[in-house]
């Protein structure tokens, strides 16, 4: 017998509002631009960690240091756009 599991909700607030006025600006890209990484040494970008800060300040003003705890608890592919997890 199949087991049904109760759907589990993600916060997101106004975020994707914000989200989609940074990509309006490009901001991203902007970010990106302005700093030296390496793509293969970072699975995300300056721009995309910069942004998810800027949301947090705008959406839910978490500390920074507990920052990846709020983050476990937000659709981040809805939030920005990325599949990965948050981790500490």
């Amino acid at each position: 017998m199949e087991t049904i599991q109760e759907p589990t909700s993600r916060t997101v607030g106004a975020a994707p509002l914000f989200r989609r006025m940074a990509d309006e600006i490009g901001l991203v890209t902007l970010i990106n631009g302005m700093v030296r990484w390496d793509a293969r040494q970072s699975a995300v970008s300056p721009g995309e960690r910069i942004l998810v800060m800027i949301l947090d300040v705008l959406a839910g003003k978490t500390p920074l240091y507990r920052l990846w705890e709020r983050l476990t608890t937000t659709d981040l592919e809805i939030l920005v756009g990325l599949s990965q997890k948050a981790v500490s």
